[in-house]
């Protein structure tokens, strides 16, 4: 029924989907996929980031979703990173998505845009990518540039939804699945080490029967964002295992979901602090 819905308001263009190259590397075209609400006004936008272990996953995890978000006024970027597989490995995926947000401030305007509304949404691997988004501005200056197609210093992030994320690589039971090389990285790639960096409020979510993530890490993380001043919501569900949200009638999407879209709401349609 969702699907027959979306459907119909697809033919009365309510609102639309653009596939787009937000930089090529290496001679491989990067895409992501625009949901745009037919808005006279401008419209915050929400960066998507899939999940799959650095391995799986594409862009179209967020079909549903983006027209969800577009349906009520928020504009959504699903972004299709490199995988490891693809030449994704630290620090590239990190910075196709740090590119990805440098595109949408770029040429936010031509889609009728806000870019100081910019929120970034990612679940577990995604979640994780997210954050460094989100803290890109603290990582050595060859990541926090991206692929260096635009003159930024840092994305523009103002809300960051990390659902099962993972802020400490040194204390994960999870090393990547070749998502990390190089021994030394585990500590560079950690968003922990760059909390302070952040100019953006966060929601957390956090599983106590993640067999990956301690929910130490994310109140670690929460503790430092809020040490420098940024406001966090941190939702722990101790009976919650590890889990996905590409299927929005999956259970565990089924709570985080309404809770995530509330959040950008509040931080980013609404403009409340």
């Amino acid at each position: 029924m969702h699907k027959l819905i979306l459907l119909l308001l697809f033919a009365l263009k309510i609102f639309s989907a653009e596939d787009i190259v937000y930089a090529t590397v290496n001679g491989k075209r990067l895409m992501a996929t625009l949901y745009k609400a037919d808005s006279k006004t401008k419209s915050p936008c929400v960066v998507l980031l899939h999940e799959g272990g650095f391995r799986r996953g594409s862009r179209e995890c967020f079909v549903d979703i983006g027209n969800d978000l577009a349906l009520r006024g928020i504009s959504a970027l699903s972004v299709s990173y490199r995988l490891v597989q693809e030449g994704g490995a630290y620090p590239e995926a990190v910075k196709d998505c740090i590119e990805a947000v440098y595109w949408l401030m770029k040429n936010g305007s031509k889609y009728n845009i806000d870019t100081s509304r910019i929120g970034v949404w990612g679940n577990s691997a995604g979640a994780y990518l997210a954050v460094m988004v989100s803290i890109a501005g603290g990582l050595p200056e060859d990541i926090k540039k991206g692929h260096g197609q635009f003159k930024f210093d840092k994305p523009r992030v103002k809300a960051v939804i990390s659902s099962l994320g993972f802020y400490d690589w040194e204390k994960s039971k999870f090393r990547g699945d070749g998502f990390i090389k190089v021994n030394s990285h585990y500590a560079e790639a950690s968003p922990i080490r760059y909390a302070e960096s952040s100019d953006a409020d966060y929601f957390l979510i956090a599983a106590g029967n993640d067999e990956f993530f301690s929910t130490d890490q994310a109140k670690s993380f929460s503790a430092a964002v809020k040490a420098n001043g940024r406001q966090v919501e941190l939702n722990i569900k101790q009976w919650q295992k590890h889990a996905g949200i590409c299927d929005m009638t999956g259970e565990f999407a089924q709570w985080v979901i309404p809770l995530s879209v509330d959040f950008l709401t509040r931080k980013l349609l609404r403009g409340a602090k």
